[in-house]
């Protein structure tokens, strides 16, 4: 099972970890996942990524750093187990905390499993709600909210790499 940690002192943040765990523990989660059938751009079915993220023993950590207050972080193929959240982002919630948590989640799970693509391309936003990543981080931010509403996902920044990680944590 993934499980995310974060050491830092932010108290939104330890609480979106927190929630985030959560989902990954319950079973309806893994369901929903399933019961999606297909995404966009994956070459397996909705069904075996909810298996790969059930199943893959993964311990992420998350770091913080400061960026553009329109991105919410971003990939790290070199350490894919690194959650990387901008804490800079203008409109933070909650809800938006565990999307791009669980969004990240997916592509950690989708590195480890690189035989299969479950991932959406490049940074655009636009068209991409119904690749895995977006989706399945859009349903964890529903799930918290506990509503109808859509969110927009996650929105990528380039690499940092001038960027001190942990600084604030």
């Amino acid at each position: 099972m993934v499980t995310i940690t974060y050491k830092g002192k932010i108290r939104k943040v330890c609480e979106a970890v927190d929630r985030a765990n959560a989902l990954l523990a319950e079973d309806s989660f893994y369901q929903a996942i399933s019961d999606k059938g297909s995404f966009d751009m994956a070459d397996v079915p909705a069904s075996m990524i909810a298996t790969l993220i059930r199943s893959t023993e993964l311990d992420m950590r998350l770091v913080t750093y400061i960026g553009s207050p329109r991105v919410h972080g971003y990939d790290d193929r070199d350490n894919p187990d690194l959650i990387h959240l901008n804490i800079f982002r203008a409109d933070w919630t909650l809800s938006g905390i565990v999307n791009t948590i669980i969004h990240q989640m997916v592509h950690a799970v989708n590195d480890v499993h690189r035989q299969y693509n479950f991932s959406h391309g490049d940074r655009t936003v636009e068209g991409k709600q119904d690749t895995a990543p977006f989706w399945i981080g859009n349903r964890a931010e529903l799930l918290v909210d506990d509503c109808a509403c859509t969110s927009r996902g996650m929105v990528h920044d380039t690499h940092p790499e001038s960027l001190a990680l942990d600084t604030l944590d």
